[in-house]
């Protein structure tokens, strides 16, 4: 389930909850309007606290749900994506709570893929394959900076060699201007 998009999660969970919370909604209403009609036979205001008595109640409760979905968002998206830290990232964002700033560090934490380690973009590894830490990464990073330097000198071999061809000519300016793109352009 890791490529749900953190953003679907997030609108479908909206979308249950709301669901779930229409009738208590639909109730305060008529709940706000008996407190307001109440409040307001004390203050010769009968009508205006009416209509604020129904208007505040869906008003405060639509808000609270509100709420409730932006702080959990991050655990929520980390359950949905079945993310391999969901525990330390609901810590994290109850921790949130009091400091702020962990909500910030979970939210980034359950969006950021969990087949990459944090220090994958830091060591020049964008893309990430499997499940690594970041030894893991770092190795690789080496291993592929190795391959990319043999890479180049052999590359560059190759065109001098292609250059010392054209300049004694056996080579045509056609041929030249082929053959370089095809030592450019192909894959090791």
């Amino acid at each position: 389930m890791e490529n749900v998009d953190a953003s679907g999660l997030f609108s479908l969970e909206m979308n249950s909850v709301f669901k779930k919370a229409k009738k208590l909604i639909y109730f305060s209403s008529p709940v706000g309007l008996a407190i307001g009609v109440v409040a307001g036979i004390s203050d010769d205001q009968l009508i205006l606290g009416a209509l604020v008595g129904a208007i505040i109640g869906p008003v405060l409760i639509t808000g609270a749900i509100l709420f409730y979905l932006i702080f959990w968002f991050p655990s929520i998206v980390a359950k949905g994506r079945g993310h391999a830290y969901t525990s330390l990232i609901q810590i994290l964002n109850i921790a949130g709570l009091f400091t702020g700033v962990t909500w910030f560090i979970a939210a980034a934490w359950a969006i950021f893929p969990s087949e990459k380690s944090l220090i994958d973009p830091i060591v020049g590894n964008v893309t990430g394959l499997g499940r690594r830490n970041a030894g893991d990464t770092i190795g690789s990073a080496k291993h592929g900076s190795g391959r990319g330097a043999s890479f180049e000198s052999d590359t560059d071999a190759q065109i001098d060699k292609l250059i010392d061809m054209h300049t004694k000519g056996l080579v045509s300016d056609e041929e030249f201007a082929r053959k370089k793109i095809e030592i450019l352009q192909r894959n090791y």
